[in-house]
């Protein structure tokens, strides 16, 4: 009986991956992983534009994991912009979409590890409150770690930016009609590629057909 439970674990994770596979921006499971915090760098901060719509982020680079390695404080910064497209609420959240901008990620010794373009940008939060979280997903252009970063057949790398904020203002249906200040940490990650996830619910499913067919 035990077996059987555990096949059927197997089976369900699996099909949580796959499943994944289709939403693959959503999700981060792979290396390089970059982080960055606002707070301690001089001029730092997210700043928000409302006559131009732009948004940028100063940041410090706090540390970046690799498969080989871990940096902590490696010096250097992170600096990002986009650009307001429009905003939704419902059910007591406000949500700014943005689109266009950049993304350039330069370490202590001023090598450029990271360079981008946003595809895609948002940020969410509970009305009366000013903390919040965002997402969005950017093509590689360049920088040491582009190699890095997985490729599509097109030949466009991706990558995600994952952050948590709090603003000098509380998020409404109006905010992003004024201009706004605060702090932002978060990471950025490079996209699981669908066809590796599609091979890891193979290899779920594989692992659970054999314990079954161990205790037959």
């Amino acid at each position: 009986m035990k077996v059987r439970k555990i096949v059927a674990l197997f089976i369900a994770l699996a099909m949580v991956v796959m499943f994944s596979a289709k939403n693959s921006e959503a999700i981060t499971l792979t290396l390089p992983d970059v982080n960055f915090d606002t707070v301690g760098m001089p001029g730092g901060g997210l700043t928000y534009n409302a006559s131009s719509g732009l948004l940028n982020v100063n940041a410090r680079l706090v540390s970046l994991t690799m498969p080989w390695n871990v940096v902590t404080n490696p010096g250097g910064y992170v600096n990002y912009d986009m650009v307001f497209a429009g905003s939704s609420s419902m059910g007591g959240y406000t949500t700014g979409n943005f689109t266009g901008g950049s993304l350039t990620i330069v370490d202590g010794s001023s090598t450029t590890l990271l360079t981008g373009t946003f595809i895609s940008a948002s940020i969410t939060g509970k009305d009366g409150s000013n903390l919040g979280y965002g997402e969005a997903r950017f093509n590689v252009t360049g920088g040491s770690l582009a190699s890095s970063f997985i490729c599509g057949p097109m030949g466009m790398c991706g990558g995600m930016v994952n952050l948590a904020f709090n603003l000098s203002q509380n998020f409404s249906s109006t905010m992003f009609r004024r201009d706004f200040t605060g702090h932002s940490k978060g990471d950025i990650a490079k996209v699981p590629e669908p066809s590796t996830l599609l091979l890891l619910g193979s290899g779920l499913v594989g692992a659970g057909l054999w314990l079954r067919k161990r205790a037959m």
